[in-house]
C-alpha cells in the first residue's frame, strides 16, 4: 500500500460500509497500520511484569536507598544554610575592656 490510498479515499469508505457503516474493530485498523502488533503488545506486557515484578523485590532497598539520600541531603541543605547564616549576620562588636 503506498501513498496513493490518501489521494483517492472510496477504498477507505467501502471498507466502512463492509462495516455496517462503522469503523472496522481496533485489530484490523492496527493490523493494517502496524503488522505485528500483536507480538509488540505481548513483548510490552512481558518487559512490563518483569519491571514490576523487580521494583517489588528490590522495594525496600530502593525505599531506604531513597530515604538515606533525603536524609543526606537535608543535612547537608542544613549545614549551608547555617554556615550561610554565620557568615551573613553581622559580627557582635567586642564589649569594651573595663566593663567586665
Amino acid at each position: 500500500m503506498g501513498a496513493a490510498h490518501a489521494a483517492d479515499p472510496r477504498p477507505g469508505l467501502a471498507e466502512r460500509r463492509e462495516h455496517g457503516g462503522r469503523a472496522p474493530a481496533w485489530g484490523d485498523w492496527l493490523a493494517t497500520w502496524l503488522p505485528g502488533w500483536q507480538d509488540l503488545l505481548r513483548l510490552g506486557i512481558g518487559l512490563t511484569q518483569a519491571a514490576l515484578a523487580w521494583v517489588g523485590s528490590a522495594a525496600p532497598w530502593i525505599v531506604w536507598t531513597v530515604w538515606g539520600l533525603g536524609c543526606a541531603a537535608l543535612l547537608g541543605i542544613a549545614g549551608l544554610l547555617s554556615l550561610l547564616l554565620k557568615l551573613a549576620l553581622p559580627k557582635p562588636a567586642p564589649a569594651p575592656a573595663g566593663t567586665a
